[in-house]
């Protein structure tokens, strides 16, 4: 559909400043022809070329990051109000503090129950307030049993399943949850999280 061209009245001053800005980029205006039906009345010059940008591609890894201030890591959100986590408990285990990674395992399966009753994740934490670094320790357990350390839920200890969640205070927490609550956390990153017992699975 072809519509019939029409007169505008545009101010000399408007002219002269378009003149200024076409002679500034040196842009050549595009003539009209009339002969040609279907011409394009885009300007193909090029004003500023720019390198091109890299691909990216998508990682297999899992972006970690250490217990952080203002970040709450059972939520994955900030932390707008309250107060940081904070005590002081007798020292379990000082290799506990400065190990970056920690693999237990047990090699006799007769010792299956014993090794069920060990309180590992709670000497962790407990260890980590005693020397004052509780804030920097928030230890996840793929457990789904319950654990008695004789506190209230939501306060230092918690638990996450699939349709019931309880969770602990962003610093210096402890979290029980199932191998699938995990996974959902490893595809975002375990931001926030210092410890992770792999237990049960």
């Amino acid at each position: 559909m072809q519509t019939t061209p029409f007169r505008v009245t545009v101010s000399n001053d408007i002219v002269k400043e378009l003149d200024e800005v076409i002679k500034l980029f040196n842009i050549q205006p595009v003539m009209i022809n009339e002969q040609q039906a279907n011409g394009s009345l885009l300007n193909p010059q090029i004003l500023e070329r720019f390198p091109p940008s890299e691909r990216r591609t998508t990682s297999s890894i899992i972006q970690w990051v250490p217990p952080i201030p203002n970040w709450n890591p059972w939520i994955a959100s900030n932390i707008d109000e309250g107060p940081l986590a904070t005590a002081t408990m007798e020292s379990i285990s000082e290799d506990l503090r400065h190990a970056e990674q920690c693999k237990m395992e047990n090699e006799l399966k007769c010792r299956l129950q014993e090794r069920q009753n060990l309180p590992i994740p709670q000497y962790i934490i407990d260890d980590a307030i005693q020397h004052n670094q509780g804030a920097f320790c928030n230890v996840v357990v793929t457990q789904p049993r319950r654990i008695k350390r004789c506190e209230d839920l939501g306060n230092s200890c918690g638990y996450s399943v699939r349709f019931e969640s309880i969770l602990p205070r962003p610093y210096g927490s402890l979290l029980f949850c199932t191998v699938g609550v995990l996974l959902r956390k490893l595809e975002s990153g375990l931001r926030g999280i210092s410890h992770v017992i792999v237990d049960e699975i």
